[in-house]
């Protein structure tokens, strides 16, 4: 089992993106070995990349809790401390879904190489349209300096 594998079989077990998410990351934390400790605010941002918020996975939390796959306990104004319950977990891992679900199966379709070929042209687009100074910010505003991979103009000596 890969990780991106484990992802995509919990949002089809448990049918809610954010909660998958949540219970991805506490996995990746190992909270099925040791209880994870940190605050709601921290896991929405580090954890997560700011893409669920912390009401979001304060919600998750409770879902994931009521369904018995974690264990919550919330220190007043500190920590919240989770443990992921790995049997439980392992016992939704094991509940069928159907083979035609989306990721469920390697399929290949025309939309994948237009998709593959819209990346690589993007990718030869911003490696031919590097700039060739940028902004210094130690400089006078407006100022430039070059690129590291391109070699410096000469410096004109002062003659007077």
């Amino acid at each position: 089992m890969t990780s991106d594998r484990l992802f995509i079989e919990l949002v089809h077990r448990l049918g809610h993106y954010a909660d998958a998410m949540v219970l991805f990351a506490l996995l990746k934390e190992q909270a099925d070995i040791r209880e994870f400790e940190s605050t709601k605010p921290k896991i929405a941002r580090r954890q997560l990349a700011g893409s669920v918020t912390e009401v979001g996975v304060r919600r998750s939390l409770e879902r994931l809790q009521r369904r018995g796959l974690i264990s919550v306990r919330t220190h007043a104004n500190t920590r919240t401390h989770v443990a992921v319950a790995r049997d439980a977990v392992l016992r939704l891992l094991r509940t069928p879904v159907g083979s035609m679900l989306p990721g469920s199966a390697a399929l290949h379709f025309p939309f994948l190489e237009a998709w593959d070929a819209d990346i690589a042209a993007a990718r030869a687009a911003s490696a031919t349209e590097a700039p060739e100074s940028v902004p210094d910010p130690t400089l006078d505003s407006g100022a430039t300096a070059m690129r590291p991979d391109h070699p410096s103009p000469p410096t004109p000596i002062n003659q007077t």
